[in-house]
C-alpha cells in the first residue's frame, strides 16, 4: 500500500473521530501490540490498516486540540541488545544534541510517511500536557482482546485514576466501518491469497483419497501456503471427513480418512496482509453417493441463490434469512448450523455487525452448509466475493464445485504425498 493511500485512511479517522466528538478535544491511540515469548509477531489490524507497519510496542496518536490534528507515530528506540534475537527493520532513533532528528529518525519518518516520529518511553511525557486539555480518548475496546486492544486496556488501566475526568470510547465499530470498505490495493492484495488458496484446494484434489489421514492433507496446504511466501494461515485449517465433516470448527486434523465419507476443507492464507478464505467438500472415494449429492446440490443452490441476493444495501442478516428460508423450503433446516457470510480482508473475520447494509467494495464470503450428523454426513461450500452496486464479483470463481468437474478432477491418478 502506498503512503497516499495510508494518508487517505488517517484522514477518514481523523474526520469520523472529528464529528463523533462534534469538534471538541480528543486524543486516540491505536496499539501495534506486542508477540508473547517466541510467538511471532502479528500486528493489531487496526494499526496494521492506519500505518502499513509490522512493528512491536508501537503506537499512532492523534490529538485534536480544538483547531488542529496533530499526528505521531511512537516506535521502539535503537536496542543492539535486542537486535540480536529480533529483526528491527526500523526505528525510533534518537535527538542530537541540538534537538534535531538523527539518521536513523530521518529514516523512520521517510518510511512511515509520518512527519513526527518518537521513541515509544516518551509517550506518557508526549501525552502529559494532551490529557490535561482532551476529555474523551478512543481506544480499542475489542472483545475479544487482540494484540492492540489488550494494550489499550493495560494504558487505560494506567491513567484512569489519575485522570478520571476522562471518558473512554470504544475505536472499534469506527475502524470496522472504514476497514470494510476495501480500495483497489487492498482487493488485489485479497485475490493474491485467494489465488494461493485455490492452488491448496486444487493440491487436494490431486492427492485425496481413502487411507491418508487429515494430517496429511493439512500438510499439503500448509506446504502450499509456505512455498507461496505468506505470512501466516487466515485461521487453523480445517480438513473434517466423516463425523468432523459436521463440526463447524474442527481442526485436529487427526482422523484417518475413510471410504464415502465427505471432507470439507476449510482454508485461507494471508499474504501481504490480507486473508483469504475458501472451502469445498469433496467425496473420499472420488464420487459422491446419492445420498450426498442430494445435500451437495441443495448447499450449491443455497449459494447461487445467496450470491444472487448480494448486491450494495442488502445485509448480511438478509442473506442468511433467504438461504434459511431456502433450506426450510427443502425440508433441511434443521442441518443449517450457521450464517452465510462475513466480512475478509486483514482479519478473515473483518467485521462483525450482520445488521449494516453492505457497501460497493465490501469484501465478503458466502459459505453456506448443511450437517447431518447422524448420517456424518457434512458440506460446505465457500467463495469470496467483492460487493457491486448491482451483484458481485467472484473472485473465487477459477476454484471448480460443479458435481462433475470435482468427480472428474478426483478420478485423476493419484499423486503421492512427497515433496
Amino acid at each position: 500500500m502506498t503512503k497516499d493511500n495510508l494518508n487517505l485512511r488517517r484522514e477518514k479517522l481523523k474526520k469520523n473521530l472529528n464529528n463523533l466528538s462534534n469538534g471538541k478535544p480528543f486524543l486516540s491511540i491505536i496499539f501495534s501490540g506486542s508477540s508473547h515469548a517466541l510467538d511471532r509477531f502479528v500486528p493489531d489490524s487496526t494499526f496494521f490498516y492506519f500505518t502499513g507497519l509490522e512493528i512491536q510496542n508501537a503506537s499512532y496518536v492523534i490529538l485534536f486540540d480544538g483547531q488542529r490534528f496533530y499526528d505521531a507515530l511512537f516506535l521502539p528506540p535503537p536496542n543492539p541488545m535486542r537486535e540480536r534475537y529480533e529483526p528491527i527493520e526500523i526505528s525510533s532513533g534518537h535527538l542530537d544534541k541540538s534537538g534535531n532528528a538523527d539518521s536513523t529518525r530521518k529514516k523512520a519518518i521517510r518510511q512511515t510517511g509520518f512527519e513526527a516520529v518518537h521513541s515509544n518511553y516518551e509517550l506518557m511525557d508526549f501525552l502529559t500536557k494532551p490529557l490535561n486539555i482532551v476529555k474523551e480518548i478512543y481506544l480499542d475496546f475489542s472483545i475479544p482482546q487482540g494484540a492492540g486492544s489488550e494494550s489499550a486496556a493495560a494504558f487505560y488501566k494506567e491513567i484512569r485514576e489519575k485522570m478520571p475526568h476522562i471518558v473512554p470510547k470504544n475505536l472499534k465499530d469506527i475502524a470496522i466501518k472504514l476497514r470494510n470498505i476495501k480500495d483497489s490495493s487492498e482487493i488485489s492484495k485479497i485475490k493474491k491469497a485467494v489465488e494461493i488458496a485455490i492452488e491448496a484446494q486444487n493440491a487436494i484434489m490431486d492427492i485425496l483419497t481413502p487411507g491418508i489421514y487429515e494430517y496429511e492433507v493439512e500438510a499439503v496446504v500448509k506446504y502450499i501456503f509456505t512455498r507461496r511466501g505468506t505470512q501466516r494461515e487466515s485461521f487453523a485449517t480445517i480438513i473434517g471427513s466423516g463425523k468432523n465433516s459436521t463440526i463447524l470448527h474442527y481442526n485436529q486434523n487427526r482422523k484417518l480418512i475413510g471410504k464415502n465419507e465427505t471432507v470439507v476443507c476449510d482454508l485461507g492464507v494471508q499474504k501481504d496482509g490480507y486473508c483469504s478464505d475458501l472451502t469445498r467438500t469433496f467425496p473420499s472415494s472420488g464420487k459422491f453417493t446419492k445420498e450426498q449429492r442430494k445435500y451437495y446440490e441443495i448447499v450449491l443452490e443455497a449459494q447461487n441463490l445467496a450470491i444472487k441476493t448480494i448486491k450494495e444495501g442488502v445485509t448480511i442478516s438478509h442473506i442468511n434469512k433467504v438461504v434459511a428460508e431456502f433450506y426450510k423450503s427443502k425440508g433441511v433446516a434443521q442441518y443449517n448450523f450457521h450464517g452465510v457470510s462475513h466480512h475478509l480482508g486483514i482479519d478473515v473475520h473483518d467485521g462483525i455487525n450482520v445488521d449494516e447494509p453492505l457497501m460497493e467494495d465490501s469484501v465478503i464470503t458466502v459459505e453456506p452448509g448443511l450437517y447431518n450428523q447422524s448420517r456424518r454426513i457434512g458440506f460446505r461450500i465457500e467463495d469470496d466475493v467483492v460487493v457491486k452496486k448491482n451483484g458481485v464479483e467472484i473472485i473465487s470463481r477459477d476454484l471448480i464445485k460443479d458435481i462433475a468437474e470435482i468427480e472428474k478432477r478426483l478420478s485423476k491418478p493419484r499423486k503421492k504425498i512427497i515433496f
